[in-house]
């Protein structure tokens, strides 16, 4: 008898920009992430956080525990030829 497959884990969980905009500023959005953070941790995945533009974002989604992130802020999108 062969145990049942293992569910697909994901290895990282990507926030779309709209779950980062203004949560330096909406406690609900901050709990939210902070909820999911815990889960990505509890599940061995991590979260990479789209749409970081300032540096109050930057700050908020660095104390929740995030270590990856993309925007504006931290780079402008460029072609992968020149990357």
């Amino acid at each position: 008898i062969r145990p049942p497959p293992r569910p697909l884990q994901a290895r990282y969980v990507k926030l779309d920009k709209s779950w980062i905009d203004g949560i330096d500023v909406d406690p609900a959005k901050r709990a939210l992430v902070a909820g999911l953070q815990s889960f990505a941790a509890e599940t061995g995945a991590s979260i990479i956080a789209e749409g970081i533009e300032t540096d109050s974002q930057l700050d908020v989604v660095q104390s929740l525990g995030i270590a990856y992130g993309q925007g504006y802020l931290l780079g402008l999108p460029e072609r992968l030829q020149a990357a």
